[in-house]
C-alpha cells in the first residue's frame, strides 16, 4: 500500500471512503479542513492516506499548526475534542507516516481520540507501542438515539418538568438560517469565551463552517422576549452529531432555557435520523463547581461516558519520537485565563481568534 498525502485530484476518493465508513464522522470530512483553511493563514492540513489499487484504506487527518507563542504543532484535529485515525493500518504505516511528517517544521504531534468509535482501541495500542504518551483526564458523553418518547419517559422528572416549564414561559426557538441570527450568536458565544477566560474563535471561522458544511448542521437560538438566552449549534456526518458550540446567558438559565434548548436539538437529530449525539467533553474527575456541573448537565441526558485519549509525542534531535509531558502548558493556561477575564473587550475581540488559531484547542 502507498501512503500518499491528499491533493485536489484525490479529494474524491477521500469523500468515497469516509461516506462507506462507519466510524467517520463530522471531523473527517473536508469541509471541516477547508473552513479551517480558509479561516486561519497558520492552520494548514496535512491529510494522508493508505491506497491500494486505486482505494483508500485509511485516512490518517492532520493539521500543521504555526505558533510563535506555543511552537509548531501537528494536531488532529484542531479545535475539536477528537478525531482519529481511520481504516486498516500498521505499526509500520505509522511509522512511515511519522517519518513523512518529520520533515514538517514543529516538534509536537497531538492526537485525540474517544473511545465511542470502533478504531481507538486499536489506534491506543499502536500509538503507545511507537512511544507516545497519553492524557485520560477527559471524557466524551454521547447519547445514544434509538426512541424519541421512550427517551422523554427515561428522563428524570425535574428535567421533564424544566422543558415543559420553558415550553409555557413563552420561550422563542429560532434556526440560525440568517446572518441576523448568526450575530445575535456570536456576541452570546463572546461574551461567554470572556467570562470562561478563553479566547474565542473569529466570526469568520463560525461562518465558514456552517456554509462549506451546508446543509449538514442544526443550529438553534432560543429567546426570552427579545433576549437571547441560549444557543447550540451541531454538526452531523454519516448519522453521528457532534454539538460543537454551545452558549446561555445566566440570567435567563432560570427559565430552563438550556433545558429547552438540547431537548430541541436532541428533536432535531431525530428528524434527521441521527443515531447518536456527541455532547463534547467533561472531567473525568470533576472537582470544581463549574467542572461538576458540566458533567452532571450532560449526563442527565442519558449519555454514556466514554474515554478520551489525548497522545502527545515530540521528535527529539535524532529524529526518533519522544512521549510528551503537557502537564507545565496546562499549568500555563490557568494562569493566562485569570489573566484573560480581566482584559478589555476590545484587546480580547482583537487578540482572541489569532490566540485561538494558535492554541488549536
Amino acid at each position: 500500500m502507498n501512503l500518499r498525502l491528499l491533493t485536489k485530484k484525490t479529494e474524491p476518493l477521500w469523500g468515497e471512503f469516509i461516506t462507506k465508513s462507519i466510524d467517520a464522522h463530522f471531523q473527517h470530512t473536508l469541509y471541516f479542513k477547508d473552513a479551517v483553511e480558509s479561516t486561519y493563514n497558520n492552520c494548514s492540513g496535512r491529510y494522508y492516506f493508505l491506497e491500494e489499487k486505486g482505494k483508500i484504506k485509511a485516512i490518517f487527518p492532520l493539521f500543521l499548526l504555526k505558533s510563535k507563542f506555543f511552537g509548531n504543532r501537528i494536531i488532529s484535529l484542531p479545535f475539536v475534542d477528537d478525531c482519529g485515525f481511520v481504516g486498516e493500518y500498521t505499526k509500520k504505516d505509522l511509522l512511515q507516516l511519522f517519518q513523512k511528517l518529520k520533515n514538517e517544521s514543529f516538534k509536537k504531534i497531538e492526537l485525540r481520540v474517544s473511545s465511542f468509535f470502533n478504531f481507538t482501541l486499536g489506534m491506543k495500542k499502536l500509538l503507545t507501542e511507537i512511544g507516545f504518551n497519553f492524557d485520560d483526564s477527559k471524557q466524551q458523553v454521547v447519547i445514544s438515539l434509538t426512541d424519541v418518547d421512550k427517551m422523554w419517559r427515561g428522563l428524570k422528572k425535574n428535567v421533564r418538568n424544566s422543558i415543559t416549564l420553558a415550553e409555557r414561559s413563552g420561550l422563542v426557538l429560532k434556526k440560525i438560517d440568517d446572518l441576523r441570527e448568526l450575530k445575535s450568536f456570536y456576541k452570546l458565544y463572546f461574551k461567554n469565551m470572556k467570562q470562561f477566560g478563553t479566547p474565542q474563535h473569529s466570526f469568520s471561522y463560525i461562518k465558514n463552517l456552517l456554509n462549506f458544511e451546508k446543509n449538514n448542521f442544526i443550529a438553534l437560538n432560543v429567546y426570552h422576549k427579545d433576549r437571547l438566552a441560549g444557543a447550540v449549534i451541531a454538526f452531523f456526518f454519516n448519522n453521528h452529531s457532534y454539538l460543537m458550540f454551545n452558549v446561555s446567558e445566566s440570567k435567563l438559565r432560570k427559565y430552563g432555557s438550556n433545558d429547552f434548548l438540547y431537548w430541541n436539538l436532541i428533536k432535531e437529530c431525530f428528524k434527521q435520523d441521527i443515531k447518536s449525539l456527541d455532547l463534547g467533553e467533561v472531567d473525568r474527575e470533576p472537582v470544581s463547581k463549574r467542572q461538576k456541573g458540566v458533567y452532571n448537565f450532560k449526563i442527565k441526558w442519558l449519555g454514556e461516558v466514554y474515554d478520551k485519549y489525548v497522545f502527545s509525542s515530540s521528535f527529539e534531535e535524532n529524529g526518533e519520537l519522544k512521549s510528551e509531558d503537557d502537564s507545565l502548558e496546562v499549568s500555563k493556561l490557568k494562569k493566562y485565563r485569570r489573566i484573560w477575564k480581566k482584559m478589555p473587550r476590545f484587546l480580547v475581540r482583537f487578540l482572541g481568534p489569532k490566540l485561538a488559531s494558535n492554541l488549536g484547542k
